[in-house]
């Protein structure tokens, strides 16, 4: 059988792992003298008290959104969000939502005076995403159409035959205004009016794609909170 000979230990506050270390197991600890950041660890002597001896290493310094980001992409490293559409409002907190969670983004658009910038900021937080000019209108463009009986009888369709082969399919209402800056611009809005924010929005979407598969859901409504029903 293989006999463990020796042990590393990482630690970013070294001064307090050696003062743990001590206390609690009573091992000696000493700096060792080369060039690098490295601590010896003797956690018995040869005869009355035998032990396997180690070290403490410097765990590289790193910054928690550079660590958050990089959690992230593990857990979403095979996902891939294509937004189509993609402008200033919902599109763009959708993007900036998935690429947080490490998905790689593309953004469709039928111009790219919008997403090009939001493409190059995305990237420049570490996230992977690509604006591309498309007309999903544009049948040659996508090579997509979808039936006349609109969009949840298509969505309805597709979950039928993808759901058994473990693709989420669904169909998100949203019933209301979103809180745009283009909305603001053209519209006379009341003081008080109940819009939608993009942000949340993109949030019920995240939440739809984290679903655990035993209880997925097929149609979110989704409405501001001060919503009046049935006037």
């Amino acid at each position: 059988m293989a006999r463990v000979a020796h042990f590393e230990i990482c630690a970013d506050d070294v001064e307090r792992a050696v003062s743990f270390y001590q206390h609690v197991f009573g091992w000696e600890i000493r700096r060792w003298d080369g060039p690098h950041d490295y601590w010896v660890v003797i956690a018995g002597d040869d005869d009355d008290l035998p032990g396997i001896n180690g070290g403490i290493l410097v765990l590289a310094a790193t910054t928690a959104n550079d660590y958050d980001l990089a959690q992230r992409k593990g857990t979403s490293m095979s996902r891939t969000a294509v937004i189509a559409g993609v402008g200033p409002g919902l599109g763009a907190s959708l993007a900036r939502r998935l690429a947080a969670e490490g998905c790689t983004i593309g953004l469709l658009s039928r111009t790219m005076d919008f997403t090009e910038g939001l493409a190059a900021k995305l990237s420049a937080q570490g996230s992977t995403a690509l604006a591309m000019a498309t007309d999903i209108a544009d049948e040659a463009a996508v090579d997509f159409s979808s039936a006349k009986f609109g969009m949840r009888g298509l969505a309805d369709s597709m979950a039928r035959e993808l759901w058994p082969q473990g693709i989420h399919v669904a169909h998100i209402i949203v019933d209301g205004m979103i809180d745009t800056a283009s909305l603001r611009q053209n519209y006379q809005l009341a003081e008080d009016e109940a819009l939608l924010d993009p942000e949340d929005i993109a949030q019920v979407c995240w939440d739809l794609v984290t679903q655990r598969r035993g209880a997925w859901s097929f149609e979110v409504d989704v409405r501001p909170h001060r919503e009046v029903f049935f006037e």
